[in-house]
């Protein structure tokens, strides 16, 4: 996507270039599509995502993501091609979700730790012998 394709998508001001306003809803952008992936990966590794090594894979349907965002902005229909790479994505992050797709040299999420239960209960008030008075 060229930079004309998102100041045409994003310009809500009509300035017709790249400024400020545009920077600050892209950088929204990617933080939302950065935020529901990283909703969809928290069960499997520690999020945010840093240190794994199928980052170009996670970043590939960010992008995707990001674009597909875009481009609904603009007036008129999304691209056949956006939106079918959009559905890709959005498939791919519920494969993490599932553990269908693992992501390598992630760290476990921290998961509670086996605790032990224990129960106190009072001393019985009403025994049967009691109870059998009445």
């Amino acid at each position: 996507m060229s930079e004309s394709e998102i100041v045409e998508c994003l310009d809500d001001t009509g300035a017709g270039e790249f400024d400020e306003s545009i920077a600050g809803v892209l950088n929204d952008l990617i933080k939302d599509a950065s935020a529901l992936i990283d909703g969809y990966a928290k069960n499997q590794v520690a999020v945010p995502l840093t240190n794994i090594d199928d980052i170009n894979a996670v970043k590939s349907a960010c992008i995707d993501i990001v674009v597909y965002r875009i481009n609904s902005k603009r007036p008129g229909s999304v691209q056949t091609s956006v939106e079918e790479n959009h559905k890709n994505a959005i498939s791919f992050l519920r494969d993490i979700a599932a553990c269908r797709f693992i992501l390598r040299g992630t760290v476990e999420p921290d998961k509670p730790k086996n605790t032990k239960i224990k129960i106190r209960t009072r001393p019985q008030t009403y025994t049967q012998s009691l109870l059998d008075k009445y």
